[in-house]
């Protein structure tokens, strides 16, 4: 799973491994390690929620997806991806974009391995 940021804006990218994890675990996480015993985690995670949520506590961010919602977006072939705002306070708020890996034109072969190629037109 990869993880971006710009300011106010995350984007978690599931190869299909990720995927399959996901979908057998309700719940796929990776993290980095920056020495010190300092790790940063970061996760999707199915809930029994009715929308979409960001948490993040213990060093570990936390994008959660209402169950249903979940089930549908890793299962589908038409929806790869999962948009959604999450407030963070008066007149802010967190874009996130939940979606599945695609090849990248420059990457190597080995990078574009766990990629969902077959759903490029």
């Amino acid at each position: 799973m990869k993880f971006r940021c710009v300011t106010d804006s995350i984007r978690l990218r599931l190869g299909k491994s990720d995927i399959e994890a996901f979908q057998k675990e309700g719940v796929v996480d990776t993290s980095l390690d920056f020495g010190n015993h300092v790790r940063f985690c970061y996760r999707l995670s199915t809930a029994a929620i009715t929308e979409p949520a960001v948490d993040f506590s213990n060093n570990c961010l936390t994008v959660l997806l209402p169950d249903q919602m979940a089930i549908h977006w890793a299962e589908s072939d038409e929806e790869v991806s999962i948009h959604f705002q999450y407030p963070t306070g008066a007149d802010r708020s967190l874009s996130v974009l939940v979606e599945k890996d695609f090849p990248c034109k420059h990457g190597s072969e080995k990078e574009n391995k766990d990629t969902f190629h077959e759903l490029i037109d």
